[in-house]
Protein backbone atom coordinates (compact mmCIF):
# COMPACT_ATOMS: atom_id res chain seq x y z
CA UNK A 1 0.00 0.00 0.00
CA UNK A 2 1.34 3.74 -1.07
CA UNK A 3 2.37 5.60 2.09
CA UNK A 4 -0.77 7.34 2.90
CA UNK A 5 1.10 10.69 4.55
CA UNK A 6 0.30 11.89 0.72
CA UNK A 7 -2.53 13.94 -0.04
CA UNK A 8 -3.06 12.73 -3.10
CA UNK A 9 -2.52 8.57 -2.25
CA UNK A 10 -5.44 9.41 -0.02
CA UNK A 11 -7.49 10.94 -2.75
CA UNK A 12 -7.00 8.06 -4.78
CA UNK A 13 -7.90 5.42 -1.99
CA UNK A 14 -11.66 7.12 -2.58
CA UNK A 15 -11.82 5.79 -5.96
CA UNK A 16 -13.79 2.97 -7.11
CA UNK A 17 -12.04 -0.16 -6.95
CA UNK A 18 -13.25 -3.87 -7.84
CA UNK A 19 -13.79 -6.33 -4.77
CA UNK A 20 -12.47 -9.15 -6.40
CA UNK A 21 -10.83 -10.24 -10.30
CA UNK A 22 -14.14 -11.94 -10.73
CA UNK A 23 -16.92 -10.03 -9.65
CA UNK A 24 -18.46 -6.70 -11.22
CA UNK A 25 -19.58 -4.90 -8.15
CA UNK A 26 -16.88 -2.32 -7.24
CA UNK A 27 -16.43 -0.41 -3.68
CA UNK A 28 -16.88 3.45 -3.71
CA UNK A 29 -17.41 5.97 -1.54
CA UNK A 30 -21.65 5.88 -0.82
CA UNK A 31 -22.65 9.89 -0.43
CA UNK A 32 -23.38 12.02 -2.97
CA UNK A 33 -21.99 15.42 -3.03
CA UNK A 34 -24.38 17.28 -1.12
CA UNK A 35 -22.25 15.88 1.89
CA UNK A 36 -19.10 17.49 3.49
CA UNK A 37 -17.43 14.75 3.94
CA UNK A 38 -16.23 14.13 0.42
CA UNK A 39 -13.35 12.60 -0.73
CA UNK A 40 -11.14 15.71 -0.95
CA UNK A 41 -12.45 17.17 2.57
CA UNK A 42 -11.66 13.96 4.19
CA UNK A 43 -8.19 13.60 2.56
CA UNK A 44 -7.20 17.12 4.01
CA UNK A 45 -8.63 15.73 7.31
CA UNK A 46 -6.26 12.96 7.00
CA UNK A 47 -8.33 10.25 6.10
CA UNK A 48 -7.95 7.24 3.80
CA UNK A 49 -11.23 5.24 2.21
CA UNK A 50 -11.35 1.82 4.26
CA UNK A 51 -14.78 -0.05 3.34
CA UNK A 52 -16.22 -2.90 5.69
CA UNK A 53 -18.74 -4.87 4.51
CA UNK A 54 -21.22 -3.60 7.17
CA UNK A 55 -19.28 0.19 7.42
CA UNK A 56 -19.00 0.91 3.58
CA UNK A 57 -17.98 4.54 4.53
CA UNK A 58 -15.47 3.72 7.28
CA UNK A 59 -12.01 5.84 6.71
CA UNK A 60 -9.43 5.60 8.78
CA UNK A 61 -6.53 8.42 9.98
CA UNK A 62 -3.17 7.91 8.56
CA UNK A 63 -1.36 9.20 11.48
CA UNK A 64 -3.73 7.52 14.72
CA UNK A 65 -5.21 4.95 12.55
CA UNK A 66 -8.33 6.04 14.36
CA UNK A 67 -11.56 5.04 12.04
CA UNK A 68 -14.71 6.80 11.80
CA UNK A 69 -17.97 5.90 9.82
CA UNK A 70 -22.06 6.53 9.71
CA UNK A 71 -20.96 9.69 8.20
CA UNK A 72 -24.21 12.12 8.18
CA UNK A 73 -25.08 15.33 5.31
CA UNK A 74 -23.78 17.42 8.15
CA UNK A 75 -20.68 15.92 9.35
CA UNK A 76 -17.81 18.01 8.70
CA UNK A 77 -14.38 16.01 8.62
CA UNK A 78 -12.12 18.27 10.32
CA UNK A 79 -14.80 18.94 13.38
CA UNK A 80 -15.18 15.59 13.85
CA UNK A 81 -11.49 14.57 13.96
CA UNK A 82 -10.65 17.28 16.10
CA UNK A 83 -13.69 16.83 18.68
CA UNK A 84 -12.59 12.57 18.53
CA UNK A 85 -8.61 13.06 18.61
CA UNK A 86 -7.52 16.61 19.72
CA UNK A 87 -5.55 15.28 22.11
CA UNK A 88 -4.06 12.19 20.48
CA UNK A 89 -3.51 12.72 16.97
CA UNK A 90 -0.94 15.25 15.97
CA UNK A 91 -2.54 15.88 12.76
CA UNK A 92 -6.07 16.36 14.15
CA UNK A 93 -4.30 18.96 16.35
CA UNK A 94 -2.26 21.06 13.29
CA UNK A 95 -4.48 20.93 10.58
CA UNK A 96 -8.49 19.58 11.50
CA UNK A 97 -8.17 22.53 14.86
CA UNK A 98 -7.46 25.46 12.68
CA UNK A 99 -10.41 25.39 11.36
CA UNK A 100 -11.33 26.96 14.76
CA UNK A 101 -8.47 29.24 15.27
CA UNK A 102 -8.73 31.07 12.08
CA UNK A 103 -11.63 33.49 10.96
CA UNK A 104 -13.07 33.13 7.54
CA UNK A 105 -10.61 35.98 6.53
CA UNK A 106 -7.75 33.88 7.56
CA UNK A 107 -7.11 35.92 10.52
CA UNK A 108 -6.00 34.28 13.95
CA UNK A 109 -8.88 34.31 16.69
CA UNK A 110 -7.47 31.76 19.19
CA UNK A 111 -7.18 32.55 22.79
CA UNK A 112 -6.17 29.60 24.37
CA UNK A 113 -2.50 29.79 25.00
CA UNK A 114 -1.90 25.82 24.22
CA UNK A 115 -3.45 26.81 20.69
CA UNK A 116 -0.68 29.88 19.74
CA UNK A 117 1.89 28.72 16.86
CA UNK A 118 4.82 29.27 18.93
CA UNK A 119 2.89 27.08 22.16
CA UNK A 120 5.39 23.64 23.07
CA UNK A 121 2.00 21.87 22.39
CA UNK A 122 1.35 22.73 19.05
CA UNK A 123 5.44 22.52 18.40
CA UNK A 124 5.48 18.90 19.16
CA UNK A 125 2.32 18.26 17.17
CA UNK A 126 4.33 19.84 14.31
CA UNK A 127 7.45 17.53 14.83
CA UNK A 128 5.20 14.31 15.18
CA UNK A 129 4.34 14.85 11.39
CA UNK A 130 7.84 14.92 10.61
CA UNK A 131 8.72 12.21 12.91
CA UNK A 132 5.86 9.69 12.71
CA UNK A 133 7.14 7.56 10.44
CA UNK A 134 10.33 8.25 10.31
CA UNK A 135 10.29 9.49 7.14
CA UNK A 136 11.81 12.68 7.02
CA UNK A 137 15.02 12.19 5.09
CA UNK A 138 17.16 15.22 6.31
CA UNK A 139 17.23 13.44 9.36
CA UNK A 140 19.86 10.94 8.51
CA UNK A 141 21.87 13.60 7.69
CA UNK A 142 24.22 14.65 10.30
CA UNK A 143 24.45 18.23 10.77
CA UNK A 144 21.46 19.14 8.39
CA UNK A 145 19.94 22.68 8.82
CA UNK A 146 16.30 21.66 8.11
CA UNK A 147 16.42 18.52 10.10
CA UNK A 148 13.04 18.00 11.75
CA UNK A 149 13.25 19.80 15.25
CA UNK A 150 14.10 23.05 13.19
CA UNK A 151 11.80 23.02 10.82
CA UNK A 152 8.83 22.25 13.51
CA UNK A 153 9.74 25.24 15.30
CA UNK A 154 9.91 26.90 12.62
CA UNK A 155 6.22 26.53 11.97
CA UNK A 156 6.57 23.41 9.21
CA UNK A 157 4.62 20.23 8.89
CA UNK A 158 5.36 17.41 6.81
CA UNK A 159 3.41 17.06 3.53
CA UNK A 160 5.74 15.22 1.02
CA UNK A 161 3.92 15.25 -2.69
CA UNK A 162 5.59 11.46 -2.95
CA UNK A 163 7.42 8.91 -0.99
CA UNK A 164 10.68 10.48 0.08
CA UNK A 165 9.79 13.49 -0.73
CA UNK A 166 10.95 16.62 1.25
CA UNK A 167 7.47 19.01 1.13
CA UNK A 168 7.23 20.81 3.80
CA UNK A 169 4.12 23.50 4.82
CA UNK A 170 2.97 26.06 7.12
CA UNK A 171 -0.60 25.96 7.40
CA UNK A 172 -0.99 29.70 8.82
CA UNK A 173 0.67 31.31 5.85
CA UNK A 174 -0.85 28.60 3.65
CA UNK A 175 2.79 27.97 1.57
CA UNK A 176 4.84 25.08 0.62
CA UNK A 177 8.09 24.53 0.23
CA UNK A 178 10.74 21.76 -1.05
CA UNK A 179 14.17 20.96 -1.71
CA UNK A 180 15.88 21.93 1.62
CA UNK A 181 20.15 22.35 1.24
CA UNK A 182 22.23 21.61 4.52
CA UNK A 183 23.07 24.82 4.68
CA UNK A 184 19.34 26.42 4.94
CA UNK A 185 17.86 27.65 8.23
CA UNK A 186 13.99 26.98 8.46
CA UNK A 187 12.86 29.83 10.06
CA UNK A 188 15.68 32.64 7.90
CA UNK A 189 13.83 30.71 4.67
CA UNK A 190 10.03 31.19 6.06
CA UNK A 191 10.12 34.82 7.59
CA UNK A 192 11.26 36.75 4.02
CA UNK A 193 8.29 35.10 2.03
CA UNK A 194 5.91 37.21 4.23
CA UNK A 195 6.73 40.14 1.76
CA UNK A 196 5.27 38.41 -1.81
CA UNK A 197 1.80 37.79 0.58
CA UNK A 198 -1.01 40.26 0.25
CA UNK A 199 -3.92 37.98 1.67
CA UNK A 200 -2.91 37.71 5.24
CA UNK A 201 0.15 37.93 7.61
CA UNK A 202 1.93 34.34 9.11
CA UNK A 203 0.67 33.99 13.03
CA UNK A 204 3.96 32.13 13.87
CA UNK A 205 6.30 34.37 12.24
CA UNK A 206 4.90 37.29 13.86
CA UNK A 207 4.06 35.90 17.10
CA UNK A 208 7.86 35.73 17.07
CA UNK A 209 8.78 39.42 16.73
CA UNK A 210 5.62 40.79 18.71
CA UNK A 211 5.58 40.40 22.40
CA UNK A 212 1.64 41.33 22.57
CA UNK A 213 -0.56 38.23 22.09
CA UNK A 214 -1.27 37.08 18.56
CA UNK A 215 -5.51 37.61 19.29
CA UNK A 216 -5.19 41.68 20.19
CA UNK A 217 -2.40 42.46 17.60
CA UNK A 218 -4.57 44.29 14.87
CA UNK A 219 -2.90 44.97 11.20
CA UNK A 220 -4.45 47.17 8.73
CA UNK A 221 -1.68 46.47 6.50
CA UNK A 222 1.53 44.58 6.08
CA UNK A 223 3.84 47.60 6.02
CA UNK A 224 4.66 46.89 9.59
CA UNK A 225 5.47 43.48 9.18
CA UNK A 226 7.51 44.19 5.91
CA UNK A 227 9.77 46.88 7.34
CA UNK A 228 10.71 44.15 9.97
CA UNK A 229 11.11 41.40 7.51
CA UNK A 230 13.24 43.72 4.84
CA UNK A 231 15.85 43.04 8.15
CA UNK A 232 16.04 39.44 7.71
CA UNK A 233 18.66 37.38 5.02
CA UNK A 234 16.85 36.29 1.62
CA UNK A 235 16.82 33.34 -0.07
CA UNK A 236 16.08 30.94 -3.21
CA UNK A 237 13.43 28.85 -2.66
CA UNK A 238 10.43 26.91 -5.28
CA UNK A 239 7.03 27.71 -3.44
CA UNK A 240 4.21 25.36 -5.03
CA UNK A 241 0.89 27.02 -3.65
CA UNK A 242 2.36 30.21 -4.18
CA UNK A 243 3.92 32.91 -6.42
CA UNK A 244 8.16 33.09 -6.01
CA UNK A 245 9.40 36.04 -3.17
CA UNK A 246 9.92 39.46 -4.55
CA UNK A 247 13.69 40.19 -3.96
CA UNK A 248 14.14 41.91 -0.66
CA UNK A 249 15.43 45.65 -0.24
CA UNK A 250 18.83 45.95 1.83
CA UNK A 251 18.02 46.70 5.52
CA UNK A 252 18.36 50.75 6.75
CA UNK A 253 21.43 51.47 9.19
CA UNK A 254 19.90 51.78 12.09
CA UNK A 255 16.85 49.65 13.32
CA UNK A 256 16.38 50.89 16.46
CA UNK A 257 12.42 50.61 16.18
CA UNK A 258 12.65 46.62 15.38
CA UNK A 259 12.40 43.83 18.51
CA UNK A 260 15.65 43.16 19.95
CA UNK A 261 16.34 39.54 17.61
CA UNK A 262 16.57 41.49 14.32
CA UNK A 263 18.57 44.64 15.92
CA UNK A 264 21.36 41.96 16.26
CA UNK A 265 21.47 41.10 12.79
CA UNK A 266 22.17 44.40 11.91
CA UNK A 267 25.50 46.07 11.55
CA UNK A 268 25.33 49.09 14.09
CA UNK A 269 28.89 50.77 13.15
CA UNK A 270 29.96 51.93 9.81
CA UNK A 271 33.40 50.66 8.32
CA UNK A 272 36.15 52.31 8.81
CA UNK A 273 37.55 54.13 5.77
CA UNK A 274 41.57 53.74 5.58
CA UNK A 275 43.12 57.03 5.52
CA UNK A 276 45.28 57.73 2.50
CA UNK A 277 49.05 58.16 3.33
CA UNK A 278 51.15 60.52 1.80
CA UNK A 279 54.17 60.25 0.32
CA UNK A 280 57.20 62.21 0.53
CA UNK A 281 57.23 63.01 -3.40
CA UNK A 282 53.47 63.70 -2.68
CA UNK A 283 53.11 67.50 -4.43
CA UNK A 284 52.12 69.08 -1.61
CA UNK A 285 55.63 68.02 0.07
CA UNK A 286 57.53 69.00 -2.89
CA UNK A 287 55.98 72.91 -2.52
CA UNK A 288 56.93 72.44 1.36
CA UNK A 289 60.43 71.86 0.64
CA UNK A 290 60.75 74.33 -1.78
CA UNK A 291 59.40 77.16 0.08
CA UNK A 292 61.66 76.01 3.15
CA UNK A 293 64.99 76.19 1.15
CA UNK A 294 64.06 79.44 -0.53
CA UNK A 295 64.03 81.14 3.19
CA UNK A 296 67.11 79.47 3.95
CA UNK A 297 68.64 81.27 1.17
CA UNK A 298 67.48 84.62 1.92
CA UNK A 299 69.05 84.30 5.36
CA UNK A 300 72.13 83.43 4.05
CA UNK A 301 72.41 86.60 2.29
Amino acid sequence: MASMQVLQDRIDSFKPKRTTKKSSSSQKWPHSASFKAIPQSLAEAGFYFTPWSEDKDNVTCYMCKKQLNDWDKEDDPFNVHWEKCRDSCAWAAVRCGLEEDVDGEGNFIATDPKRLPTSKAMEKARLETFRAFESWPHDAVKGHGANSKKMAKAGFVYTPQSDGDDTASCLYCDISLSGWDPEDEPMCVHSPLLYSFQSHICSLVTSLFFTTPLHYLHFDSLSAVKNIVNALPGTRRRVFSSPPPLPLRPPPRTHKALPWPLQLRVRSRPRKRRRRRRDRDHVGARRHRTRNSKRKKQTRR
